[in-house]
């Protein structure tokens, strides 16, 4: 799946569930993106260059 689609972030949250396939012309061999992961006890958002693209409302837990 992959080969054919250079442009997919996979975006998981594996402690409580919950992911989203991101396509996005960014995201390409050889280009940079700035990612950002912020992790809280109800929630995890992934930004990529500033923009929020999937928001898990079941976050990490307290520890």
């Amino acid at each position: 799946m992959f080969k054919d689609h250079p442009d997919i972030l996979e975006l998981s949250n594996h402690v409580h569930g919950g992911h989203l396939y991101h396509r996005d012309p960014r995201v390409r061999p050889g280009g940079w993106v700035d990612l950002k992961v912020e992790f809280e006890a109800r929630s995890v958002a992934w930004r990529l260059d500033g923009a929020r693209v999937f928001y898990a409302r079941r976050g990490v837990g307290r520890r």
